[in-house]
């Protein structure tokens, strides 16, 4: 039976949360990116072992201190060779293992190699990226293993805060973003509105536009614009 690696995140992400992680999908390339008391780990999802996952893995090592990859439980992984070869693998290069369950009513995973700490990081800028992405999300709105498909990012969710603030407010300039709490790199994106979410009607004021409208009001964007709306006090903090 054939899974898809999108089906291997709700599994993996349960025991990632059950282990007291905060989850989230698709940061950075990194299929999924968990972190507890200041740790990151990071986890590829494949639907099978391969070379190329080995090398996405050692490349995630280079600012993730923790690195597992995640596969679909073989059927004869006691007895399978080349699998013992693969897990000596990994074991070596500190990299973990995950074994999801696919073929059962309820999937689940289960920690089978623990990662070792891959050492010093030396990409600085994609460990200070991946740091800042996670800390710039509110909430789990990603599936990981997906391809070609709109990312809820740390930069969208903080153009939703604003159009929704600009929403409520009918028209609002730069100043009043400020004086409500938002930081400057949210006032940009009245400025830059690189999603065409916003209408300049004079100079420095702002208001919805159509396409704006059609974001507020659009089931992709609903949960996440529930959560803000709920939370109105993340404004003073953004």
């Amino acid at each position: 039976m054939a899974f898809l690696e999108r089906e291997l995140y709700e599994p993996v992400k349960a025991l990632l949360e059950e282990m007291g992680f905060f989850v989230q999908a698709e940061v950075n390339g990194c299929d999924v990116l968990a972190q507890k008391e200041g740790v990151l780990l990071a986890v590829e999802l494949k639907k099978s072992f391969q070379l190329k996952l080995i090398y996405q893995a050692m490349e995630r090592q280079s600012y993730v201190p923790f690195v597992y990859v995640a596969v679909p439980r073989p059927k004869k992984s006691g007895r399978d060779k080349s699998l013992r070869q693969m897990m000596a693998l990994l074991k070596r290069l500190g990299i973990g293992l995950i074994f999801v369950s696919m073929e059962v009513e309820a999937p689940y995973a289960q920690l089978v190699l623990e990662a070792g700490e891959g050492g010093v990081a030396t990409n600085y800028r994609k460990k200070k990226a991946v740091q800042k992405e996670l800390e710039g999300r509110s909430g789990s709105f990603n599936t990981g293993g997906v391809t070609k498909t709109k990312l809820i990012t740390a930069y969208r969710e903080a153009a939703l805060l604003v159009l929704l603030f600009v929403s409520q407010k009918g028209e609002v300039t730069r100043k009043e973003l400020e004086e409500a709490g938002f930081e400057k790199k949210s006032q940009t994106i009245l400025a830059r509105d690189y999603y065409g979410w916003f209408e300049k009607k004079a100079r420095g004021v702002y208001t919805v536009s159509a396409k704006g409208q059609e974001a507020l009001h659009s089931q992709e964007y609903a949960p996440l614009l529930a959560q803000l709306q709920k939370n109105k006090e993340r404004w003073l903090s953004r």
